[in-house]
């Protein structure tokens, strides 16, 4: 009972939103089910606030908190590398210098493998994101936000059924 309460919360939780609701991050499948000993680039979208900005994941000024995801592990899954999109450089009143910003829509990516041994049938991604927010004018106290998915896990061999293809094909 505990584990199926844990992956209905899991799955209500898709794109949890952040503090005042500046950020809201949601994971994006190339699938609707994934195959046990296969690997899929997933997305994490980053949905920014009108108004509002996050640092990049390489800020140009020491001070700045970095953009960062960090995955929970799950038994059975390992992640890859994890890739930003190219953040936008951009004057802000606060600053003499350009920063490095991501705004409105942003994704990050990364490989998962399920291992072949992998025994459930549905497997829970959990990522946090780290962040820290601002305007034209200041920025808030560093925060974060849980991004989690509840994800099919279908045998090895398996047909899958393409999801969300246009905004891989335009991320990618």
């Amino acid at each position: 009972l505990m584990l199926f309460s844990t992956l209905l919360l899991a799955d209500s939780q898709d794109g949890v939103t952040g503090p005042g609701e500046i950020l809201r991050g949601r994971f994006l499948m190339p699938a609707e089910e994934l195959a046990k000993q296969n690997s899929y680039t997933i997305l994490i979208e980053l949905n920014i606030a009108e108004g509002w900005h996050i640092n990049s994941n390489q800020p140009l000024e020491e001070f700045l908190i970095p953009t960062d995801i960090e995955f929970q592990e799950t038994e059975g899954l390992s992640y890859g590398k994890i890739e930003f999109q190219k953040p936008e450089l951009r004057n802000f009143s606060f600053s003499e210098t350009k920063v490095s910003v991501y705004e409105g829509k942003s994704y990050a990516k990364t490989t998962i493998t399920i291992a072949p041994d992998y025994s459930g049938e549905d497997m829970v991604l959990r990522a946090t994101v780290n962040y820290q927010a601002c305007n034209d004018e200041s920025c808030l106290a560093p925060s974060s936000i849980q991004v989690t998915k509840l994800v099919s896990i279908v045998e090895t061999g398996s047909v899958t059924v393409p999801e969300n293809q246009e905004i891989f094909d335009k991320v990618m």
